[in-house]
């Protein structure tokens, strides 16, 4: 395993759908979430019952741009994203 800094960014396919934040199992020392600014509309990140959706929101909800707390020595493979609008997404920092 590589040691260091690593960057990525995780588009939601489809708005409404929640999507895992990795394919794989990845275990950082800690990772960093930041709403992509280019986005149009809310993104959630949470468990797998992350939902943006106004009358049943579950997870932190982040505004365009917007950083999350950091999350420290949590599977990627376990963290969830949610979107308003497809196509809007999340770029995540992590390292380990």
């Amino acid at each position: 395993m590589a040691f260091g800094l690593f960057s990525n960014r995780k588009s939601v396919t489809t708005a409404g759908t929640a999507e895992r934040l990795s394919a794989t199992h990845i275990v950082p020392a800690m990772v960093i979430i930041q709403a992509e600014t280019d986005n149009r509309g809310l993104v959630a990140i949470g468990g797998s019952n992350v939902d943006v959706t106004e009358t049943s929101q579950e997870g932190i909800q982040l505004y365009v741009g917007e950083i999350m707390p950091p999350l420290y020595d949590i599977d990627l493979y376990d963290v969830w994203v949610d979107s308003a609008i497809s196509g809007d997404g999340v770029i995540f920092s992590y390292e380990s």
